[in-house]
């Protein structure tokens, strides 16, 4: 989206964006300077951010209790989608789909400093386990994303902590648990209303959205170096 993103910028155009940002870093500094200079307002798409279940797990890692790892699925609908390597047009698994994931985690467990990944160079004729990758946090908390493009396969988030764990399902589901079994404790829409909400909040009353340009930046560099991990075949630091 960097020209369109440019663009609308340079006519003084305030702009919703839809993930991902752009395909490559370096579009995101275009895209970047162009929103810097022009003085727009800007929110990324990454919708959940704004969905209720990842905001009450996000509460509960930042009052009650110590975050010690996170492990997570991104499966679905992906027949369609092309190679991890192929960014164009939206379509590729890595910026397509599992992109939501991998910036949730961030999200959740802060800032990253090394990644490694790894992808299966027979995806899509071969999608049952289409990619992993880890993330050692700047924390030193460790995290890890399995991608899957098999239909009967749903994405989940596992956080395990000091006192208790969570789970994520499908992304709306967020459940409790302990020793005696889990406990659901909320369930939601995603939060597509909700990001619009911000982006109308934030052009209208200057309140600063869960996903502005800072946040896609981030997200458009940890990419990059989840792309490069990939094709050297080794961890990178971030």
């Amino acid at each position: 989206h960097a020209k369109i993103v440019a663009d609308a910028s340079k006519y003084g155009k305030h702009v919703f964006c839809e993930k991902p940002f752009t395909p490559s870093f370096k579009e995101a500094q275009v895209a970047y300077s162009s929103i810097v200079k022009n003085k727009i307002k800007f929110q990324l798409g990454l919708v959940l951010r704004y969905t209720k279940t990842y905001n009450a797990l996000l509460n509960y890692l930042s009052s009650e209790v110590k975050l010690l790892g996170i492990q997570g699925r991104y499966g679905g609908y992906l027949i369609s989608y092309k190679p991890h390597f192929d960014r164009t047009f939206d379509r590729g698994m890595v910026n397509g789909n599992t992109i939501h994931l991998i910036d949730i985690i961030q999200y959740l467990a802060g800032s990253v400093k090394e990644v490694y990944a790894k992808f299966n160079a027979g995806f899509p004729k071969e999608p049952e386990l289409s990619g992993i990758i880890s993330f050692v946090h700047k924390n030193g908390i460790i995290s890890n994303l399995y991608a899957s493009g098999a239909m009967r396969v749903e994405s989940f988030l596992f956080v395990n902590t000091l006192s208790k764990d969570y789970l994520v399902e499908s992304n709306i589901k967020l459940f409790e648990i302990t020793d005696k079994g889990r406990t659901q404790i909320l369930s939601s829409e995603l939060g597509f209303e909700e990001e619009l909400v911000a982006f109308y909040n934030y052009l209208v009353n200057g309140v600063p959205p869960q996903s502005g340009i800072e946040d896609a930046m981030k997200l458009s560099y940890l990419m990059e170096k989840v792309y490069e991990s990939a094709s050297k075949g080794k961890p990178v630091k971030v």
